[in-house]
C-alpha cells in the first residue's frame, strides 16, 4: 500500500490490529469469568451429544452384526462405551466454543453500546439494492447498527444469498442443493442526487463487460478523464443519471484518490437512498476490525457522493471521528 493510500484510508491496518487486540483481551477476560460461572456443559449439550453418538454407534454395531455375526455384538459394546467417553469430550469442546463466541459478542456489544450502537443476531436491512436482491433466498446474520454523526443511519454485518443448484447423478436423476454466497456488508444512508443508482468495483469502465452490462441493464458505464481510473474500476450509473452530476463528484482529484487508494476486495452499489459496501466472506466475531474496514469503505465512498461542495477530497480526520468516535 502506498503512502497516498494511507492518506486516503480512514481505517488502517494499525487500526484493525489495535481494535482486534483490544477485543481479544476483553473477550479472554469475559470468557474466564463465564467459565467460572458455567464450568460444565449444559444438560442439553451433554444429552444431545450423547444421544447422537449412541444412535450412530448402534447403527454401526448392527451393520457389523449383520456382516460378522456374534463378533459384531462385541463391536457394538465397544462403540457404545467409546460413544460415552467421546460425548463428554465433544460436549466440553462445544461448551468452550460457545462460551468463546458469546464472550466475543458481549465485548463487541459493549463497544457498540459505548458508541450508541446496538448489536443484533439478525441484521435488519432497511431497503434493497441489486446485491441484496440476488439469489433464490436470502438471510442475514449478526451485526451492528446505529447512527453516525448527524443521524446518518447504518448497519453492518453478515448477509448471505443462496442459489438453488441442480446436479445430475449417474442414474440420470437430478438432485437439488443450495449454494451459499456469504458477504460482509455495510449499508449506509446515501441519497445520490442526480445519479439515482450506481455501481463501482474493480474492473474496467471502458471494457467489453461494462458495455455489455450497459446493454442488458438499466445502468451505463461512465468513462472519465483518467485512463488509469477507467482501466482500474468499473463505474456504472443509471441510464437517466445526470452526467454533469457524476463528473462533478468524480473530479480529477477524486479519480487520483481512487487510483491511489484502490478498492481492495470491496464492491459498492447505491440505490433507493442507501449505499452498500460488500466483501465476499462472512464476518467473524474474532476479527471485528474486518467489519469496521467495510464500514469505513462505505463511509469514504458516501463522502465522495455527499460532500459539499462536490468533487473535493473526503476529510479523513472528520470521517475517522464518525467511524471511531471523537477520540480517534
Amino acid at each position: 500500500m502506498t503512502m497516498l493510500a494511507h492518506m486516503h484510508d480512514l481505517f488502517t491496518e494499525q487500526d484493525r490490529l489495535a481494535i482486534n487486540t483490544t477485543m481479544a483481551a476483553g473477550s479472554r477476560a469475559q470468557f474466564d469469568a463465564m467459565l467460572v460461572e458455567q464450568p460444565r456443559p449444559s444438560g442439553g449439550k451433554r444429552w444431545t451429544t450423547l444421544i447422537g453418538l449412541l444412535l450412530v454407534a448402534i447403527v454401526l454395531g448392527l451393520i457389523l452384526f449383520a456382516i460378522i455375526g456374534g463378533l459384531g455384538l462385541i463391536g457394538l459394546v465397544i462403540l457404545v462405551v467409546a460413544s460415552v467417553f467421546l460425548a463428554r469430550m465433544i460436549a466440553r469442546w462445544w461448551h468452550i466454543r460457545s462460551l468463546h463466541s458469546t464472550a466475543r459478542l458481549k465485548v463487541i456489544g459493549g463497544y457498540a453500546e459505548s458508541r450508541g450502537w446496538e448489536t443484533v443476531e439478525k441484521l435488519a436491512l432497511p431497503v434493497t439494492t441489486p446485491l441484496l436482491r440476488k439469489g433464490d433466498r436470502r438471510h442475514t446474520g449478526w451485526g451492528v447498527h446505529g447512527t453516525l454523526g448527524d443521524q446518518v443511519h447504518f448497519c453492518a454485518g453478515e448477509y448471505v444469498f443462496e442459489t438453488r443448484e441442480t446436479a445430475t447423478d449417474s442414474d440420470g436423476g437430478s438432485t437439488e442443493s443450495w449454494k451459499q454466497h456469504p458477504f460482509t456488508i455495510a449499508v449506509i444512508d446515501a441519497p445520490l442526487e442526480g445519479i439515482g443508482s450506481m455501481r463501482i468495483h474493480n474492473g474496467k469502465t471502458d471494457g467489453i463487460l461494462s458495455k455489455l452490462t450497459g446493454m442488458v441493464t438499466s445502468l451505463q458505464p461512465v468513462p472519465l478523464e483518467s485512463q488509469e481510473f477507467n482501466s482500474s474500476f468499473q463505474l456504472l450509473v443509471s441510464d437517466d443519471a445526470d452526467q454533469v452530476a457524476v463528473r462533478e463528484h468524480f473530479t480529477p482529484v477524486i479519480q487520483v484518490a481512487f487510483v491511489d487508494r484502490g478498492l481492495g476486495t470491496s464492491q459498492f452499489e447505491a440505490e433507493n437512498g442507501v449505499l452498500v459496501a460488500a466483501r465476499i466472506g462472512s464476518p467473524h466475531t474474532d476479527n471485528f476490525g474486518a467489519l469496521m474496514e467495510v464500514l469505513a469503505d462505505a463511509i469514504w465512498m458516501r463522502a465522495v457522493f455527499s460532500d459539499k461542495p462536490a468533487g473535493r477530497l473526503p476529510d479523513i480526520d472528520a470521517l475517522r471521528a464518525l467511524l471511531l468516535g471523537p477520540n480517534a
